[in-house]
């Protein structure tokens, strides 16, 4: 595996992922991936593709990198930033179930037509 061309393939793939699940630019959490990419080159089988061992990869740091800043907002108890966090939360919760019951009450409807 050449490093630096799975790098540049991937390098926008990667930036998308992060802002997707962080809603944000985070370089610092870029690094992370492709040092972990890096660390774990041997690991790789090519059973499935390189593109998605590295979306996992990238989708798994940003998920720990929420975790821990939640845990470390949290621990400050700043209650503003938690209430905010809580309500994202909620919010996404909220729209899988109005989507779930709009589904199951559009079924009803041509189950009665």
């Amino acid at each position: 595996m050449d490093f630096n061309k799975v790098v540049e393939a991937n390098k926008q793939n990667i930036k998308n992922i992060i802002r997707l699940i962080t809603r944000e630019e985070n370089e610092d959490l870029e690094q992370e991936v492709f040092v972990k990419i890096w660390k774990n080159s041997e690991k790789y089988q090519e059973k499935g593709s390189i593109k998605s061992w590295i979306s996992t990869i990238a989708k798994n740091t940003s998920l720990d990198y929420l975790r821990s800043s939640y845990h470390k907002v949290s621990q400050n108890s700043d209650s503003e930033i938690i209430h905010f966090h809580v309500l994202k939360i909620k919010k996404f919760h909220l729209k899988k179930i109005s989507l779930n019951l709009n589904d199951k009450k559009e079924l009803q409807k041509q189950s009665i037509n």
